[in-house]
């Protein structure tokens, strides 16, 4: 296992792939994806979230392109931790 300092944020992270060392955690991979999406998309991702996870997830695989796992798990959790969350009530 090789352990790194992300070079956006400084998080440490890890990985076993020593080529990786020195790259973008995921968390800010995902917010490099979500400031490039445009505004309607992420709105729509947004919507499908508050629905359900599946339904933001499913969201994510509609865009054009797409957004795959794990990229689109990635994303969720972004978005899940600036506080977007799931509807129980929609």
């Amino acid at each position: 296992m090789f352990a790194y300092a992300c070079p956006a944020c400084g998080r440490r992270c890890g990985t076993s792939l020593p080529d990786r060392v020195g790259t973008p955690c995921s968390s800010c991979v995902a917010a490099e994806t979500w400031d490039r999406l445009p505004a309607d998309t992420r709105e729509a991702i947004d919507a499908a979230i508050r629905r359900g996870v599946m339904s933001g997830l499913l969201a994510m695989r509609a865009c054009d392109p797409p957004i795959r796992l794990p990229h689109a798990a990635d994303l969720l959790a972004f978005r899940l931790s600036a506080g977007v969350t799931s509807d129980p009530t929609a």
